[in-house]
């Protein structure tokens, strides 16, 4: 079901009708999504946002090859994401070897990252949000030459096409 103005829910009764209506793309994503091509890879897919983000992005599109990566050491949300249509690939982002293994997919969505200010190891903090968006960029399939538009190690390095802007970001430089 699409999301509409006219169809939302005057309550939600739970947590998996939450889930459900958070997962429900509109039509606008839809047509965006059918603009890029390529099946498209959540790095961090396994944090507050990612497992969102990626099973609206498998109900927009779902026919796309829609790939979550994470460590999941939070119970459930593997389970959750196969649940949608969503393949999931077990990685430690910190990991330069398990980094290398992962495919090389057109669109990647970056959001592996550590709260700045969280409790302890800060080191460890530094390390997701500064060190692991360079090695990971290596993952993203290089595109064309006048399809490129080189973006720095430290930007998300997305390839998803915004309705305003029809350049794509290039991970490969």
């Amino acid at each position: 079901m699409l999301l509409t103005p006219n169809n939302l829910p005057n309550t939600i009764g739970d947590i998996a009708d939450l889930d459900d209506l958070l997962c429900r793309p509109s039509q606008a994503l839809i047509d965006d999504l059918r603009k890029v091509d390529g099946d498209i890879m959540v790095l961090g897919v396994g944090g507050k946002m990612g497992p969102t983000l990626a099973g609206l992005a498998k109900a927009a599109s779902p026919d796309r090859r829609i790939i979550g990566v994470a460590r999941f050491s939070e119970r459930g949300i593997e389970r959750w994401l196969k649940a949608r249509g969503v393949e999931t690939i077990h990685c430690d982002l910190l990991d330069e070897a398990a980094i290398r293994a992962l495919p090389k997919i057109s669109n990647i969505v970056f959001m592996a990252g550590r709260k700045f200010g969280a409790e302890g190891n800060l080191a460890l903090t530094w390390a997701m949000n500064a060190h692991v968006p360079a090695p990971t960029r290596a993952r993203r399939r290089t595109l064309p030459a006048n399809m490129r538009n080189p973006a720095s190690a430290a930007s998300a390095c997305l390839n998803i096409s915004r309705s305003s802007s029809k350049r794509r970001g290039d991970c490969s430089d």
